[in-house]
């Protein structure tokens, strides 16, 4: 089997991809794909009257973009607090650029978010920069759900091993006939790990490229990636989705409200096809004196006069019919639903807490929350940093690295109000709540500095002089406002 090949499950999957892709790249996108999304009417035939026909009445149609909006609004609800990392000294500032192409990790992972609500699918690959190369570290490639083609899971010794995963790519070559081209060429990176009874189980790449002349794929280049002189054991790469970091295609989270965006467009085709052949008034008369012009024609203007018969009449047809105003109440029906539909992923979960198992039977696929997304993002971001820093480390396994990042999943908080803040101080200054919890509520309520803790805030406020106020004395107090109530009340 050729290795651009994909399974079954990629094809099948692929269809769905590309109607969310199109829907959240807009109105070129969808309009481009022709009839795909909107079947011709009955004379739209392949002739060129009909060809021009389905053009206008495809540029008349209205794309009402609900999907980009949806996927942008609810990745920023997970991005309206920035992300707290946790790096270790080897990695230090490497967040400010994490593909060494002047790429943050926040906007690395933004874009990841937009990718898994859109597809439902996002790759990432950990790499190292090669020897000699300045600087020489790791760095993060992502890779689209249709450039995932496949992947193998083995069992090796009981566990679930990453064995191979092909992905493609594509690069630019100039063209050895025009200096200012370049011509777009696809190849394919195959991810491998060995076993231990044959190669050893140790990590390698091979790149694929087309042969010319014959079609055929062929490997033209393998190397293995090395860290202090030695390969890895593994395969550094991770699929996310919208509720697990495991490689099995998962159901983009908006397709519903991609199908139900589509079909508000041919709506608004046919709506638009109709008031465009029935808005405009049509004068009609009977009874006209004269014949009109040499071919029958009779005009119309502010200068023209028609002189009728006895018994002639004249007035303006105009459209009546309910038909377009059932067209619009669809319209607006199917808007309110794509509302209803991105607004499901913003249910937050009540009840107990639940077990794994029931909490991936609840969340699978369509069921998928804002918060159950962010959550499988911050899992396989974490991950990305634990190789990261391992690479650029001295630590013996990428498990006992502490890198990480922490996403928001505070979407509805409302910021503490001055009353608010004073009615914790006082139960923190009576001993009622430590300084931790009252440092928490603070955090809570958008009353702290993003990145810092309460132990950080507690040292800074002892080196800046300020005296722990520690237990004030409840009956004290209470003395205290009785006499000055009684005063008053003299």
């Amino acid at each position: 089997m050729p290795i651009n090949t994909p399974p079954k499950s990629y094809d099948d999957a692929a269809v769905k991809w590309k109607r969310c892709r199109d829907c959240f790249e807009g109105s070129d996108a969808v309009k481009a794909a022709g009839p795909e999304y909107l079947p011709p009417l009955g004379s739209h035939d392949n002739s060129a009257k009909g060809r021009a026909q389905y053009a206008a009445y495809k540029a008349r149609a209205l794309f009402y973009n609900a999907t980009a909006r949806t996927v942008q609004g609810l990745a920023g609800l997970i991005f309206q607090k920035a992300p707290t990392f946790e790096l270790t000294p080897a990695i230090e500032g490497h967040e400010q650029d994490v593909t060494m192409a002047e790429e943050s990790a926040e906007l690395f992972a933004l874009h990841a978010t937009e990718e898994i609500l859109t597809t439902g699918r996002y790759g990432v690959l950990v790499e190292m920069s090669a020897a000699g190369e300045s600087p020489s570290r790791p760095y993060w490639v992502g890779y689209k759900a249709e450039d995932v083609c496949s992947y193998r899971i083995e069992y090796r010794g009981g566990e679930a091993v990453l064995s191979r995963v092909v992905l493609k790519e594509s690069y630019w070559e100039p063209d050895p006939e025009d200096e200012f081209h370049e011509d777009e060429v696809t190849q394919f990176r195959v991810l491998h790990l060995g076993d231990e009874a044959n190669e050893g189980r140790f990590y390698r790449q091979t790149i694929w490229r087309e042969e010319e002349g014959s079609g055929e794929w062929i490997p033209v280049e393998e190397f293995v990636p090395l860290r202090r002189d030695r390969p890895l054991d593994f395969i550094p790469f991770i699929i996310i989705g919208p509720t697990s970091v495991t490689p099995e295609i998962s159901k983009p989270p908006l397709l519903d409200l991609v199908d139900v965006n589509l079909s508000h467009y041919r709506g608004s085709a046919d709506l638009k096809h109709g008031l465009h052949k029935v808005a405009l008034p049509q004068p009609w008369a009977s009874g006209i004196q004269g014949a009109g012009t040499d071919d029958g024609a009779i005009t119309i203007g502010p200068s023209v006069v028609w002189m009728l018969d006895s018994g002639g009449r004249a007035g303006m047809v105009e459209f009546t019919g309910a038909g377009l105003g059932a067209i619009r109440t669809d319209q607006v029906d199917m808007q309110a639903l794509m509302a209803t539909l991105g607004a499901r992923l913003l249910e937050e979960d009540g009840g107990p807490p639940e077990t794994a198992t029931a909490v991936r039977m609840k969340h699978a696929g369509e069921n998928a929350t804002i918060r159950t997304i962010a959550a499988s993002i911050e899992t396989g971001l974490t991950q990305i940093f634990q190789w990261h820093a391992w690479w650029a480390g001295t630590e013996e396994d990428p498990e006992s690295v502490e890198a990480g990042v922490e996403l928001n999943k505070d979407f509805f908080s409302q910021r503490a109000t001055p009353d608010d803040v004073k009615a914790a101080m006082l139960l923190w200054q009576s001993g009622g709540i430590s300084f931790e919890t009252f440092y928490h509520n603070l955090e809570q309520g958008e009353w702290t500095r993003p990145g810092v803790d309460a132990e950080e805030e507690h040292q800074e406020l002892v080196a800046e002089g300020v005296a722990d106020p520690g237990p004030v004395d409840i009956e004290e107090e209470v003395v205290e406002v009785e006499e000055v109530v009684e005063v008053e009340a003299e």
